[in-house]
């Protein structure tokens, strides 16, 4: 660890909880509790940080389900949903024979962020929750506001199923990248936003905006684009259960990571403008085993 910027603080996750439907090619259907969001927590959690998760569930019988696994792991639910009452959102997720998964959701994202914690450690949003309005609107609002505290870190994690409007859904997009320090998007998430031909040239595009810009490519390992520079490190070789909540173990395992070498906080912002690359590829390496040690499981089950 470099220095004690991160010695304290708490995390706080924003976004979505859900049911994952899983549809495999032999006709099981198998349910687990997931949304990116929920995801993120629950592995930050099991890591041992502290953090809360700013979410909706609804009062149904999934909404019962999906909570006391993030409780037993050490996190602390905020509802924040301006409709509690409702249904607990799901996503239906479509295994192909190599246990990929295309998503349908059912889903909406209206929320209030006025009594959430206002200065933690490190702020982590993305998927869904930065991107469905009217909800997405908040979340940002939210994080101009504690950008003088804290961390931003952000999942792009696009859902084309979800959104509406793809113009307005890629100024959202970018809209967060500005604002934010750390930036996590896969290679699919950058040929949907700039075409398959420029995923590196967008990624380099938004690392100029000063953010610290992570591209993971899934069984080819990940690459950091930082101002010029360009570290990339391998995949864990894994069987692969299914990919569910990969990108998500992805993202607590970055967290983990940095808030490890003491880079979070908006006090720590140069410590991580200036992370010499060294400890950058053991960020990534960490993040990557985190990540491949998941998609080893069936559902999103981070270690």
């Amino acid at each position: 660890m470099r220095g004690g910027a991160t010695s304290g603080g708490r995390a706080l996750v924003i976004g979505e909880t859900l049911i994952d439907i899983a549809r495999a090619p032999s006709g099981i259907v198998r349910t687990h509790p997931g949304g990116a969001a929920a995801n993120v927590a629950l592995g930050l959690a099991r890591l041992g940080r502290p953090v809360d998760l700013a979410t909706h569930v609804g009062r149904d019988a999934d909404g019962v389900a999906v909570v006391p696994p993030l409780e037993a792991a050490g996190v602390d639910v905020v509802p924040v949903h301006r409709r509690p009452d409702g249904q607990t959102f799901t996503a239906e997720a479509l295994l192909d024979a190599h246990g990929n998964a295309t998503y349908t959701f059912d889903i909406d994202w209206d929320v209030d962020l006025g009594h959430v914690p206002r200065a933690p450690l490190v702020v982590h949003t993305g998927c869904l929750g930065a991107a469905l309005l009217p909800g997405a609107d908040a979340v940002l609002h939210y994080l101009a506001g504690v950008r003088d505290t804290s961390t931003i870190s952000y999942d792009v994690n696009i859902r084309p199923a979800a959104v509406d409007g793809i113009i307005d859904a890629r100024e959202r997009v970018e809209a967060f990248v500005r604002i934010s320090d750390v930036v996590k998007a896969s290679d699919d998430d950058l040929a949907w936003f700039a075409g398959s031909g420029a995923v590196d040239a967008t990624a380099a595009e938004w690392a100029c905006s000063g953010a610290a810009v992570v591209v993971t490519r899934g069984a080819g390992g990940a690459t950091l684009f930082r101002g010029a520079e360009r570290v990339h490190v391998p995949a864990m070789p894994v069987a692969v259960a299914d990919t569910i909540g990969a990108g998500d173990a992805f993202c607590a395992g970055l967290v983990d990571a940095l808030w490890n070498e003491g880079a979070l906080g908006a006090g720590a912002r140069g410590d991580l403008e200036a992370l010499p690359t060294a400890q950058w590829r053991a960020v990534l390496k960490r993040a990557g085993r985190i990540a491949g040690l998941t998609v080893g499981r069936p559902g999103a089950d981070p270690p």
